[in-house]
């Protein structure tokens, strides 16, 4: 393609400064482009030797959130999931595509990587990119890029749907062309959009720069109308771990709860039969807790059982894994037990503990416990369902026999 044959419109608008650089960009991509074969029997799409995939926008724009809302549930946190996957596959994507085709292309300067980018961008179908005055786009700290996507797939998306929405949706594009400028220009970038057509805009704008700036960058945007989406580098693995911690914690006592006892437990259990230790288990039952909530209310009965999560916490060793079970039950692993005795002792131990006067609100109120304990010798096979089964029924032992007492039991093959 000559000189000649260059579109009167670009395929991106840039401030006039970057023109030659940009009807540079698009004659390079136009070429690249134009050498594009169907092999539809076989299904394959291919520009040069790169295989490529077509795509219906909805699917990755409303649809997908739709989708995700349905296994999730409508809420806020919802959305954090969906757009924080999306940004963290489209940002790996648009770098491989950035290192992929500056390859092919033989560029070599930051500024001609960065200029292919939104030309080759409007041909794969996203949007036609206005890059705003402002700018700055250097390989460095300061880096700053200000821009416009015109025609942008995933607004469209949600305009078509006809769900209103209350902040900006392109997070695609968001994680796509910022995926692309941090491999141009070889500096870690992050892009949001703080303006979106879905959302009732003029249009959908962005600002990208280093993840430690955006936040500066942004406060500098007058009119902000909306809560905004700033993606972090791999934001959807630490909301799942966080997730994930919230499934293993009660939220009353901030102990661990019965799912991260079992499968913790299970592990250790699983450890000490492999390395020959002697191990055992607690299983706590408060005495007549029903009353604490008949006679001073049920917030009084929550106190009760946060001062006794920590008050347990203190009598126990690091390495023990203590939970609550459920209700007004605890259980605490125990590594590395010698015989009965050191149960007994733990035992009488949490007793005073928990026996020792709580109060609430100017009130005063008592709570009893009773223990039942399981412990097994090295050599013995036993599972963890065996081990809490033998320690609650040595707990009802316990309670049998007039409560706030303890009862341990060995458990043998």
């Amino acid at each position: 393609m000559s000189k000649n044959d260059v579109p009167s419109r670009l395929a991106a608008s840039v401030p006039p400064d970057l023109n030659p650089l940009f009807n540079q960009a698009q004659q390079r991509v136009e070429e690249y482009f134009s050498h594009i074969t169907k092999d539809i029997p076989n299904g394959i799409l291919r520009l040069g030797n790169n295989r490529h995939l077509m795509l219906r926008g909805d699917a990755l724009g409303v649809e997908f959130f739709k989708i995700v809302r349905t296994i999730y549930g409508e809420s806020n946190q919802t959305t954090d999931i969906a757009n924080a996957f999306l940004f963290d596959l489209s940002h790996a994507i648009g770098a491989a595509d950035a290192q992929k085709f500056i390859h092919v292309m033989d560029l070599n300067e930051p500024l001609e990587k960065l200029a292919v980018g939104p030309i080759y961008f409007a041909h794969a179908g996203f949007a036609r990119v206005v890059i705003q005055p402002g700018s700055n786009p250097t390989p460095d700290d300061n880096f700053v890029l200000y821009y416009r996507h015109e025609n942008s797939f995933e607004a469209e998306s949600w305009k078509k749907g006809e769900i209103k929405v209350q902040s900006p949706v392109c997070i695609l594009s968001t994680g796509y062309s910022s995926g692309w400028c941090s491999a141009a220009f070889d500096i870690p970038l992050v892009a949001t959009e703080y303006a979106c057509e879905a959302a009732g805009d003029e249009g959908c704008d962005f600002v990208m720069a280093p993840p430690h700036r955006i936040d500066e960058y942004l406060a500098k945007i007058p009119n902000i109308r909306h809560s905004l989406y700033v993606p972090k580098f791999f934001g959807r693995r630490e909301h799942d771990e966080h997730m994930q911690a919230l499934a293993y914690r009660d939220a009353l006592t901030n102990l661990s709860n019965r799912a991260f006892f079992t499968e913790v437990g299970s592990k250790l259990l699983q450890f000490a039969i492999r390395n020959g230790c002697n191990t055992g288990l607690l299983f706590l039952d408060l005495d007549d807790f029903k009353d604490i909530n008949d006679n001073f209310g049920h917030a009084a009965g929550d106190h009760v059982l946060q001062v006794v999560a920590k008050r347990l916490q203190g009598r126990l060793r690091s390495s023990d894994v203590i939970a609550r079970f459920g209700g007004d039950e605890f259980t605490v692993f125990i590594e590395e037990v010698e015989e009965n005795e050191p149960l007994e002792m733990l035992a009488k131990d949490l007793i005073d503990a928990i026996n020792e006067p709580i109060e609430h609100l100017g009130r005063t109120c008592r709570v009893g416990v009773s223990i039942g304990g399981a412990y097994f010798n090295s050599g013995t096979e036993v599972n963890l369902e065996q081990l809490i089964a033998e320690a609650d029924a040595a707990m009802y032992e316990a309670k049998k026999a007039g409560k706030n007492d303890y009862r341990i039991r060995l458990v043998e093959s």
